[in-house]
């Protein structure tokens, strides 16, 4: 993978750098007012299938203690496009529970957007959306007041509340 540095990843209006929610993250480097389109989500489109191996292979590294990331975001139902490769600065964007912004589809491209004004140096992030299914498997780290602890999409947050409840 490319340094964040790289010229392909540098954006007038926004920065790679250490994130205290996970890794990278990007961060403004401007002022961005409410309903803006920053930065498309670009990268290599890939199947389903395609999609299911690569992540067979990211848990076989994962298993081995090698870094195991992912920038593979759902197109649609039969396409990803995976970010890490080709893909823009957008595939450092982390989840939090209080995103700032909001992945839009326009055509068969993915742009994100700001929901709120966004202040410089402020760290972008976006909703993850994961399914209930899979919350066990992906802690969250955004520190926000809303965050229960994992990373699921916004409407079922409550099934995962009462999931945690009945543990305690």
């Amino acid at each position: 993978m490319k340094s964040p540095r790289s010229k392909k990843n540098q954006h007038p209006c926004l920065e790679v750098r250490n994130s205290k929610i996970h890794g990278r993250g990007v961060y403004a480097r401007l002022l961005i007012p409410p309903r803006t389109q920053i930065i498309e989500y670009t990268g290599e489109k890939i199947t389903h299938a395609e999609s299911d191996r690569r992540e067979l292979l990211r848990q076989k590294k994962k298993s081995k203690g090698k870094r195991s990331d992912i920038y593979q975001f759902e197109l649609d139902d039969k396409w990803y496009i995976d970010g890490s490769k080709n893909g823009s600065i957008a595939r450092f964007i982390n989840h939090s529970c209080e995103a700032n912004c909001t992945p839009h589809l326009r055509g068969n491209r993915i742009w994100f957007f700001s929901n709120r004004t966004i202040q410089v140096g402020e760290e972008l992030s976006i909703d993850y959306g994961f399914d209930f299914a899979v919350w066990e498997e992906n802690p969250c780290r955004c520190g926000t007041s809303s965050c229960i602890g994992y990373i699921v999409r916004k409407n079922i947050r409550w099934r995962v509340k009462k999931k945690l409840q009945k543990t305690t």
